[in-house]
């Protein structure tokens, strides 16, 4: 059986939202790797002003209970060695990120050559760095999700999958920024139905690198995206 580990902490949320999805997984085995750090305070503040609330249900601590086709395993970091060696012990085929709290070392990503991958909010090349979801909004752009195995720097690397979203007319911000993170999470099990499945396509380890990494969207330009969505829908112009 294929085995996969998640890195994640205790209390993400979008752990929390993941578990629903591997319980309906039955030829796949996952390993949850919990970095000991967690999440702080200000990262609850942020998915709560994007989300308005809406899905305060998976701020909740996880509860650590293994299952069939899942355990959990506490780590003092992601990066430690006893991580990497557990990875390798278990034999696992891929990692995936799903909420790890620190970036992973190059000494992590050389030890597991093209096989560990992120889920991204934002369409890359193009949307590096943070807030891609707001930046594309604000630009009038195409708004998704990238899954990309992940190298030394953030938020590049070869992508395996890519889906922009038809979000034309909805009239909040929050619901825009549901959307994303559920299809994120989406994006995620059709991954691990491929591997099941046996049909993940041959992922071409060329890619494109854009040196542009957008920064945090200040506080009126967020506003602005607000009101404007609110009036008028979200109108995609490029």
């Amino acid at each position: 059986m294929i085995e996969i580990g998640i890195l994640s902490t205790y209390n993400s949320p979008l752990l929390s939202m993941l578990i629903l999805d591997l319980n309906k997984i039955q030829n796949l085995k996952f390993h949850i790797l919990i970095d000991e750090k967690g999440l702080k305070e200000k990262d609850f503040l942020i998915w709560k002003e994007r989300t308005d609330g809406k899905l305060d249900e998976h701020l909740k601590p996880i509860e650590l209970n293994n299952r069939e086709n899942y355990k959990f395993k506490k780590f003092t970091s992601h990066n430690d060695l006893s991580c990497i060696d557990y990875i390798k012990t278990n034999n696992l085929s891929w990692v995936v990120n799903c909420g790890t709290p620190r970036k992973i070392s190059l000494d992590f990503l050389k030890n597991f050559n093209n096989k560990v991958v992120n889920i991204h909010p934002g369409l890359l090349p193009k949307y590096r760095g943070s807030c891609c979801v707001e930046w594309a909004l604000y630009n009038g752009d195409e708004v998704g999700n990238t899954l990309h195995l992940i190298t030394e720097e953030y938020d590049e690397g070869p992508i395996i999958m890519s889906e922009g979203y038809n979000l034309n007319n909805i009239k909040n911000y929050s619901d825009i920024r549901i959307i994303v993170y559920k299809k994120g999470i989406s994006l995620l099990f059709k991954f691990f139905k491929l591997i099941e499945n046996n049909t993940l396509p041959h992922i071409n380890l060329t890619f494109v690198k854009s040196d542009f990494i957008y920064k945090p969207i200040p506080t009126k330009k967020l506003n602005q995206i607000k009101k404007n969505i609110s009036l008028f829908g979200y109108k995609r112009v490029m």
